[in-house]
């Protein structure tokens, strides 16, 4: 399984990791937001994904990077869903 590496802020909110390929070093982020909980009391996350864009200081959820890595990308936004769950 190809996996990058990944940061995390202290509550497990943000989730950062670079994209390596050959359009160079493209930082990626995963977000999570509480949008609210289940009747059961089970809480429910939106998930936001995409390049960091560092003049507007957000994710760009529409940016296509074509860095050659489609499949170590979404392994490792999956992996953040597994963290997410266990803390």
């Amino acid at each position: 399984m190809y996996k990058y590496p990944y940061l995390t802020n202290e509550i497990f909110a943000r989730l950062e990791f670079e994209s390596q390929g050959p359009n160079g070093a493209i930082k990626k982020v995963v977000d999570y937001h509480e949008i609210g909980k289940w009747i059961d009391g089970t809480v429910v996350y939106n998930l936001a994904f995409g390049d960091w864009d560092e003049c507007k200081k957000v994710i760009n959820d529409l940016t296509i990077s074509n860095n050659a890595d489609r499949n170590k990308v979404l392994s490792k936004v999956a992996n953040t869903v597994v963290n997410i769950m266990v803390h």
